[in-house]
This record gives C-alpha cells, structure tokens and sequence, in this order.
C-alpha cells in the first residue's frame, strides 16, 4: 500500500487532489459570497459549523495515510496549512480562530500519524505471516519431495512425521506408518542399533551420526540423528532422522580401496625407485626398490630425512626441488647423479594435493637411467671426435667456435697447422704411416696445450687449436713451444714431424670466426710459401722464373723491393704474417705482366691511351692468377690494389685512402722509389733527391701520406748508417 506519490498517472493522487479542491472551495465559498455583499444559498453543506467542516478534512488526510502512508500524511498536513491559515487570519476573528486552527491542522496530522503506524504495523505482521507460510510450505515440501528419507520420532520411537522419500523406501503409505515403533517397520538387529543411538541422543542431547548396511535392500546409508529440545524445559522430546543414501560413495571408496592395493602392489614391485617426501624431506613412503638401494629396513628409513642417508652436496640440490615443487604444485624433472654408487638418475618429482589444492607431499619416482647415459656418452664421444687421433672432429670444433665467440673469452686465438709431405709419406711408406704421423702430432699438440683449449683435426693433414683468453704474445707462445716440442719428437724418431703455422686473434674485430679461421689458414699458407724448405716454395720460384724472362728488371727489383716494404712493415707494426705476405707481394705484384703483349711490355716510347688501358689491366690478371693458385690467394687483394691512389684515381677499382689494403699502399710508395732511382725504357733514372721530392710531392694524392712521412724517416736512417 506504501506507494510512491509521484507521478500524474497515478489514479489515488487524482482522488485527493478533486477531494482537497471541493473541500476547499466549500470551506471558503461562504465567506467569499458574504464578503462581495451577496447572501449565501441555505445549503447545510454551505452554513455548517467551521469546526465540522474542518472535520471534513480528515477524509483527505487518512486516504492519504492509507495509500501513501507518512509521506502522504505530512503532504496533506502542509496543504491544509496553506488552507486554514488564511481565512484565520483575515477572515475569521483573531486569534482565537488562528488558535484553533493550528490546533485543529496538529490534529490532523496526528490522527493521520497514528493511522500510518497502526497500518505499518498490520501490514508488517501480513507480510511477517505470509513469509513464515510460504517458509513452512517450501521447507515442507523440501522435506517431502527430498531424495533422502526424512522422519520424527518421539520418545517411544514411534513415527510422528515421515516423508514421500521414506514411504517408498519402505513400500508403505503415511497411516501404515503413521504411529507405529521403529521395531514395527524394521528388523531385531536393525532396531537395536538404531535403539542404541536414539538413546545416547536423548541422554547427551547431541547430533549423533552413524552408518547403516541393508543387506536386504544391499545399500548403505548414512543416518543423522538430531535431538528437538523443549523451548522451555531444554530436554529432548523428540528426534528428527535424515537417512542419506551413500551406496555410490561406498562403491567408489572400494574401488579406490582396491585401485590403491594395485597400485601399491604396482610400486613394490617396480624396478624404480618410488618414494613419498614432506616438505621437511622426511621419508612419509618407500618401495623395496630404494629400500634396497638404501640398504635399510623400512623401519629405519620411514620418519627420517633425506639429508641421513645422502651427501651435503646432493641434499641442497634435492632440497631446492621439493621446494620449488610445493611452492609451484608442478611436476618437475631432471636427472641426478648419485655420489653413493656413481649412478645416473632420472627423477620425477609430482605434488600430492589435497581437495583444496594444496600441495601436501612429493611422490618421487627415480629411474635409473646409466645405461642409456653411457650409451649416449658413446654416442656424444664419437659424434664429436676424430676416431683416429682421439681430437675433437670439425663439427665440434666449428661449434665451439661460436660458442667461445663472447667478449669475455677475448682475446681468443685460432691456430692452424698441418703436415708437410704428409701425401708423400702415405704414397712412399703407406697409409700406416701416415696415420702414425697424424697420431703422433695430435700427441704433440696436447702436450704444449693448457687445460680449456679446444683441439681438433679439421682435415685431412690439418688441425686447429683454439685458445681462449690469448693475445698475440700468448698465441707465440704456443707456436714456439709446439714448433721446439716438434723439434724434440723429430730427434727421437725416424718418421719427422714437418710442420707449417698460421694462427689470427679475435678481439672484436671480425664479425665471426670463420674469417679467424680464414686468417689464421692464410697466415699458415704465408709461412708455408716463405719456407724455404716446403715444397710449395718451388711454385713461388717458377712463377718468379716466368716473370723474370717478360721483364729483366723483376728479379734485382723485387730483391729490393722486399727489403724496403719490410723495414717499411716493421716500422709500423705490422705482424709477423702480415709481415711475411708483404715480402710475398713485393716478390710477385707484378705477376699479371706475364701475359701483357711484348710490344707494350717493351716499347720505348710513351704509350697511346689504348696501349695504356691493355697494360692497366695487369692488377687484374694478377689477381686472377694468385686467386686460382690457392697458396696465393692471401696475397691476391694486394696484387689487385697496388695502382690505387691515395686520393681515388688510381686502377682498377678507383679506391680511396684507406680503403686500399695497407700492403698495397706500401707496395706502391716503395715500387715508385725503387723505379725513379733505376728508371725504365720510357722513364730515366732520378737521383735519391729527386725521388725523395716526388714522393713528398705525391704525398696525399698518390700515396698514404703517414706512410710517407715513415718511409722518408727509414730512408733517412738508411743513409746515415751507411
């Protein structure tokens, strides 16, 4: 009834508002005809007493308080204010009609106060009456639409109260239960349980809960019995049973109790090791399998730590593991090596949880896995070794270069070497032989080696070591000491050990160690042609041969020519293979004029631009010709280079300051002194001063001019010592 009085819609807000205006207009027609001077109509309505018309007002104020309750009450008390106010004040004699009127309006409200209250308060008790039906309706019909027998007996154990649930379980309707006993309906033995508990409830006045077998009706059921007290008195007077069907539950807890006895007799029997862990790593559970490999009776292991039967070292690991299993609730595994009897392990570690979720225990199962580890070591050894020398093979050595290429194994070093004649030893003495001799030098090689050094044979007649953390020094080191370990095998035995070296240093400066590798094979190949001794020097001699009958001058020049380029090499610096290519190409940068046409090579005069772009093309010829001699591919970039000029226009690639090779720049301040000081069919000869100032004059147009400025101060040094 308490509704909202807002909205114009609202049908009992019309009623009060036509109710108020007739009201009003009644109230105030009399006076108003009176005051314009005319004579009221004798209606009773019109001429009855004020305080009876007042009176009218409480049709408005209780209808309001009917339907709107105090809102309406307080509403309707400020309208009639707005009403009866002003006619005590002008119209009426004052103040005694004023008086009256505020009494009269507190009246009202008051009179429609109380009626709000008194219709708050029937209307709660409906509302608390309703609830408590409709509460006793669906807890009735809770208890009898339940799946589970529902009843009350009173003191005698008679029936007072079943439901549908019970009925049908016992195949009887309400009056055949209905005031019967409980021993009535059900067998002797059955009633003296159920007597047994019946009474501890009444005499305790406690739930009492136990489980019953029908073996009858073949199911289980678990009864609770609860004791319905006096409000009063506090003692039991009745009691109210709820048989719940467990028969699935019992068949499940069976069956698990059987899955459990499989699953035990599973882990007894299995040839792992299966163990239960808490979180202090305390044995909770152990098969025979780690029993025996404890070599304990379970009585001395269950209850006790892990930390009792194993090593610090292990038990931290151990620890760790548990640990990160109970606080993840994963399963984790890895494999273990025992100290105990040098096995190896493969563990799994799986929480047990509880129904919350928690993790309680680690089931440990611990396979042994040696065999197969010690397959797989064979496996890795001979995937990874030359099955010859017993060295790494190249796939591991290529590996742990990649590997090794951080910063922090800077300075790391990459020696090559390889057996000279090694063809010739297999061909003249067998392939036994040679593979003594390959074995020999791998036996070498590890005995000038340091721990953490990476040795392998990556070829036929080639191995490379690789020396982490060694710089230029610490990497000729170790060729001295291999060379003077070489030198000392070779003066014991008959089959000599001849070796070439190379080796090249990454600190940073090659993007990856392939071009170290690169290097350090070209450097090998540098002393290789720079031993007089290697029968690869006879392909320097011939090609030196050849170009001495195209140009008489290459001989005497080239001699020279290395002696400057050297003392010009070293007084920059450069390394000691770098040192031995420069030589090499002050030997050989003008072997691409073997196949310049004689008329060109020799002609006298000036040569015409055609003449002159045919002889350019030399550089190219002799870059070609060392790129396909393999011993003289180190050397091919200088060959190509040593006409470019400092400034960029030189032949044949137009490159510019440094740019060109360090070698070729060098190549070409000390060819141009050597041939200004001995001239040339088309050029004569200068003296050493007049040389001197065209160099200076060239200086940072046609040579390097920091070169310049070294080669000048060597010169000068020259002079003065002779």
């Amino acid at each position: 009834m308490n509704k909202k009085m807002s909205g114009w819609r609202n049908p009992h807000l019309w009623y009060i508002t036509i109710i108020m205006i007739v009201l009003a207009v009644l109230y105030y027609l009399p006076g108003i005809i009176t005051f314009m001077g005319g004579e009221a109509p004798n209606w009773f309505i019109l001429n009855m007493p004020h305080d009876l018309h007042r009176a009218l007002f409480f049709i408005p104020v209780l209808y309001a308080a009917y339907r709107f309750r105090m809102k309406g009450v307080i509403v309707i008390t400020v309208i009639l204010m707005l009403i009866f106010l002003p006619r005590a004040l002008f119209i009426s004699p004052y103040p005694f009609s004023l008086i009256r009127s505020i009494l009269f309006i507190v009246g009202l409200y008051f009179s429609g106060f109380f009626f709000a209250i008194a219709l708050n308060a029937i209307t709660k008790r409906k509302k608390i009456a309703e609830k408590l039906r409709e509460s006793e309706q669906k807890y009735r019909s809770l208890v009898e639409f339940a799946d589970d027998p529902i009843y009350l007996l009173d003191k005698d154990c008679r029936y007072v109260s079943v439901n549908n649930a019970l009925l049908s379980r016992l195949g009887l309707s309400k009056n055949q239960v209905i005031g019967k006993t409980f021993d009535n309906l059900h067998s002797p033995e059955e009633a003296r349980e159920f007597a047994e508990k019946v009474n501890q409830v009444f005499e305790t006045g406690e739930v009492v809960k136990y489980e019953h077998y029908n073996k009858h009706l073949d199911r289980w059921t678990i009864r609770t019995l609860s004791p319905i007290k006096d409000p009063h008195m506090g003692e039991v007077i009745a009691i109210s049973i709820i048989a719940k069907d467990i028969t699935e539950y019992k068949k499940v807890e069976e069956a698990l109790r059987e899955s459990e006895e499989e699953y035990r007799s599973l882990v007894e029997s299995t040839e792992d090791s299966v163990y239960l862990m808490d979180r202090d790593c305390r044995y909770l559970f152990i098969n025979n399998k780690h029993l025996s490999r404890l070599s304990l009776p379970k009585n001395q292991v269950i209850g006790r730590t892990y930390n009792e039967f194993h090593s610090k070292e292990e038990t931290e690991g151990f620890t760790k593991i548990v640990e990160e299993v109970f606080e993840t609730g994963n399963s984790i595994q890895h494999e273990h090596r025992s100290h105990k009897d040098n096995r190896y392990l493969l563990r799994t570690l799986s929480p047990v949880k509880n129904s919350k979720g928690s993790v309680t225990a680690v089931t440990v199962v611990s396979k042994d896995i040696t065999q197969r580890k010690q397959v797989e070591e064979k496996i890795k050894y001979l995937s990874f070794r030359d099955v010859l020398t017993g060295l790494y093979n190249r796939n591991f050595f290529e590996e742990e270069m990649k590997r090794l290429n951080t910063q922090r194994k800077y300075p790391l070093t990459i020696v090559m070497t390889d057996i000279n004649g090694l063809k010739v030893v297999n061909d003249a003495l067998g392939h036994n032989k040679g593979d003594e001799l390959l074995k020999n030098l791998a036996k070498v090689l590890k005995s000038v080696s340091r721990e953490g050094d990476i040795i392998a044979r990556i070829g036929g007649d080639e191995f490379a070591v690789i020396l982490p953390r060694a710089d230029e020094n610490a990497a000729k080191a170790f060729c001295n000491r291999f060379r003077d370990a070489c030198k000392r095998y070779n003066r014991k035995t008959q089959l000599k050990l001849s070796i070439a070296l190379g080796y090249a240093v990454q600190s940073g400066q090659y993007k990856d160690m392939e071009k170290v590798l690169e290097q350090a094979d070209e450097n090998m190949y540098t002393e290789k042609l720079s031993d007089t001794a290697s029968r690869e020097k006879h392909i320097i001699d011939t090609l030196r041969t050849i170009l001495a009958t195209r140009d008489p001058h290459s001989g005497e020049h080239a001699e020279r020519l290395q002696n400057l380029a050297e003392a010009l090499g070293k007084d920059i610096g450069l390394s000691e293979f770098e040192s031995k290519r420069l030589r090499l190409l002050a030997l050989l940068h003008d072997i691409g004029k073997i196949g310049t046409p004689d008329a060109i090579l020799f002609k006298p005069g000036k040569l015409s631009p055609k003449e002159w772009e045919i002889m350019k093309k030399h550089a190219e010829e002799g870059y070609r010709t060392a790129k396909n001699i393999p011993q003289l591919s180190c050397i091919a970039d200088g060959i190509l280079c040593h006409h470019e000029k400092w400034n960029g226009k030189g032949y044949p690639k137009g490159l510019k300051g440094e740019e060109i090779p360090i070698l070729s720049r060098i190549i070409s301040i000390v060819d141009a002194y050597d041939v200004m000081l001995t001239g040339r069919l088309y050029k004569k000869a200068m003296t050493k001063k007049e040389a001197i100032q065209e160099l200076k004059g060239n200086a940072g147009t046609q040579f390097d001019p920091d070169l310049i400025e070294n080669f000048l101060k060597i010169l000068k040094i020259v002079e003065n010592n002779h």
